[in-house]
């Protein structure tokens, strides 16, 4: 009998329709080029982004960019190996390339194209067209 009245009650507190509401864990999360491309896109078109030099082991392009709060890997799309530009950065980190506190402002545009380096890391392209003088400064 308590059974009875427990199972009426639950049921009596129930009432109305039952609705599907979405949960957080119904949905995938984004995959890690989805975020990427999503932080790319988040920078729009900014002309100056912060870069520093971060050297790795593997395979991967030695500066990083600043997309919002987060580094991410970036290929300096450059065809000449003494672009100006190019030539003023590498000559910014020459004299302290482990220290990677330090960042470098460079004006360029920043591309959809997205590369993979190492053990699937995501670099981003940018289109290096000057490097700010008065760099560098302390990373944020």
């Amino acid at each position: 009998m308590r059974w009875l009245a427990l199972t009426l009650w639950l049921a009596a507190c129930a009432g109305g329709d039952l609705v599907d509401t979405p949960r957080s864990h119904d949905t995938a999360p984004p995959s890690y080029e989805e975020v990427v491309r999503q932080r790319v896109e988040a920078v729009g078109d900014a002309a100056t982004h912060t870069l520093r030099f971060n050297p790795t082991s593997c395979r991967c392009p030695a500066f990083e960019i600043a997309l919002g709060d987060r580094w991410q890997r970036v290929d300096l799309a450059v065809d000449d190996p003494d672009d100006a530009t190019l030539l003023a950065l590498l000559e910014a980190v020459k004299p302290e390339p482990d220290q990677v506190s330090r960042t470098y402002t460079v004006e360029g545009a920043l591309t959809d194209v997205l590369g993979t380096c190492g053990a699937g890391t995501l670099f981003v392209t940018l289109e290096p067209a000057a490097f700010v003088k008065g760099t560098p400064e302390s990373a944020p």
